[in-house]
């Protein structure tokens, strides 16, 4: 009966156990997949190489098993918290300091949208304003104005991406080693947030032995 249930569920049965008073107990079942019958979530077979994060079997795919990522560090994006936005507190940002530069022009309108301006030394702004200019402010937008080569004014919606997005977005993005060296002094050494340090992949760390 157990072979005939399993061929005809695929690998899964669903039992329904009957105590002695005839009353059908809670179903239990069982499955001949290493895999979640509720989440889909399914495993290869285990073995020794699954557990060695010096095996892609076994290795976090985010970190291949290193256990830490070279990320933005937001105390290297501002190394000088007295500075204030248009003296270059974004230390990425700070070689277009002129009025009329991409990045100045965008904080400002960013500024006028989220309530902080570029005059204020960093520490002194509000905490959630600091967010946002290294976070971004997700999908919300807001009318960037800025002047052209010729002064004539423009204006148009965008997003504010966060100084930090922004420089993982470009890393990821360039074929340019240089950009990626300059990237790479605003990153450092931080635990992969998808192992947590454990340097083994999800499936292989949610393994237990006798509990």
């Amino acid at each position: 009966s157990v072979e005939t249930a399993l061929d005809l569920g695929e690998g899964v049965l669903c039992l329904a156990p009957t105590g002695p008073d005839g009353q059908t107990r809670d179903d239990r079942l069982f499955s001949q997949h290493l895999a979640c019958p509720v989440c889909g979530i399914s495993l290869p077979q285990l073995e020794p190489r699954s557990f060695s994060f010096n095996s892609p079997h076994g290795a976090c795919p985010d970190c291949q098993g290193l256990g830490t990522q070279q990320r933005v560090d937001p105390l290297l994006v501002v190394p000088n918290p007295n500075l204030t936005l248009r003296q270059g507190a974004l230390a990425p940002w700070s070689r277009t300091r002129n009025e009329h530069g991409y990045y100045v022009q965008l904080l400002a309108s960013a500024g006028d949208a989220f309530g902080f301006d570029l005059d204020t030394p960093w520490h002194a702004l509000p905490r959630e304003a600091r967010e946002v200019i290294l976070h971004g402010a997700g999908e919300r937008s807001f009318p960037v104005a800025y002047r052209n080569q010729r002064g004539d004014q423009r204006s148009y919606e965008s997003r504010f991406e966060g100084a930090v997005p922004n420089l993982e977005r470009r890393y990821d993005a360039t074929e340019s080693e240089y950009v990626r060296q300059e990237i790479e002094k605003y990153m450092s050494a931080r635990p992969c947030p998808r192992c947590d340090g454990t340097r083994l992949r999800a499936e292989s760390a949610a393994v237990t032995v006798a509990g």
